[in-house]
This record gives structure tokens, sequence and C-alpha cells, in this order.
């Protein structure tokens, strides 16, 4: 009787077609890590300002940006001038409530460190500024917002290198690449109402997170 036999031909090609999918499923993570990190790279000069009244009717959004610069960074004349700033706007969709966060893109790494460097002047304002990442990236920033919290309490040194926390130039495994982030997973941490405020957290506890 041949019930009850595996069929040698069927098995082999259930075992073929096994090793492809598992060859399509790494193909699409690396493809799912480069698209993510030409995101990433395609942003690194973008600067995101948080709280900035928008004026009644048309706005200039560049001219916006560099009054900021001026008024609430403290950055001379002469650094301004020096500033190379590609375009300026207003992002997301009105509520009429809350200012829409101003994206300016500087047009190099450098013009944009001038600016980040005056993030201190900041504290203690209802403005905030932070850098500009791509989606998934900041929620898995949120998402370690206690553990780097917690551990610039405690004296360490810490940063965020893209979505990664270096606490003491130690790479502090999450985890995410192997269980991405799903709005269970945000259920598991305490900082889900910092959600949306991500961004502004570095500004306001006087450190920086690093793109």
């Amino acid at each position: 009787s041949h019930q009850g036999k595996q069929d040698p031909d069927l098995a082999a090609k259930v075992e073929y077609l096994e090793g492809q999918n598992l060859a399509l499923m790494d193909t699409v993570e690396k493809l799912s890590k480069r698209v993510k990190d030409l995101e990433v790279y395609s942003m690194r000069d973008n600067i995101l300002i948080f709280k900035v009244p928008e004026p009644p009717g048309k706005e200039n959004a560049m001219d916006t940006a560099k009054t900021f610069f001026k008024s609430s960074l403290k950055l001379d004349d002469n650094t301004l001038a020096g500033l190379s700033i590609d375009v300026a706007h207003r992002i997301g969709r009105g509520t009429g409530k809350t200012p829409r966060p101003l994206l300016v893109k500087m047009s190099n790494r450098a013009s944009k460190e001038k600016v980040m460097g005056n993030a201190k002047n900041l504290k203690g304002t209802e403005y905030s500024m932070g850098d500009h990442l791509p989606k998934q990236v900041q929620e898995r920033r949120t998402a370690q917002l206690p553990k780097f919290k917690t551990s610039k309490l405690q004296g360490k040194k810490v940063k965020f290198v893209r979505d990664k926390l270096i606490v003491d130039d130690n790479y502090m495994h999450s985890g995410f690449e192997h269980n991405p982030l799903t709005p269970k997973t945000f259920a598991n941490f305490d900082c889900l109402e910092e959600k949306l405020s991500a961004s502004t957290e570095y500004v306001t506890n006087g450190s920086r997170f690093q793109a």
C-alpha cells in the first residue's frame, strides 16, 4: 500500500520551496534595512522645530526659521550668514490648536551642527527641536526612552545612533531586530504617552540624540 508513504519527489519539492522561501525572506529583510538606511541618510541634515507659532495667512517658512535661529537659539549674524538652508516648510495637517512642526532642511552637516550646537538655549522655553527621522526609527527610540532617562540620571554617557541606544559606548540590545514594534509592544512601555513628543526629549532634558 502506498498510503502513509511520503512521495520522495514531493518531499524534495517541499524542501526546495522552503529553502527558496527562507532565501526570499532574507532578501526582503536586507532590502528593508537598506531602505531604512537610505531614509535616515536622506534625512540626516533635516531639523524639526516644535511649537513655533504659525502666523495668520501665508507664511514664509524660511524667514520663520531664520528668525527662530536668531531670537531663540541666539545665533549671531555671522553664523546665520554662514548657514546653508535648502528649504523650510511646515509638516502635518494643521488642527488650529498647536502649531505644526517646522521642517528645516540644511544643505550640509556643518550647517546643521551649528544650529544643533545651540539647542541648549531652548532649555526653559516652550520650544524644542530634534532630528527628522523615519517613523520606525522614531518609534524604536521612543520605546527605549525609559532606559535612556534612567541611564542619564545615573550619570552615564548616553546617546542614540539611529535607532540604537548606546550607554557608555556599549550597544544596548533591544530585541527589536527579532521582535518588531507593534501597538501591543508600546503598551509594555511607561513612555507610551510620550510617543508623539519623543523628538523633543533631548532638548528639555539638556541632552542630545544623534542620528
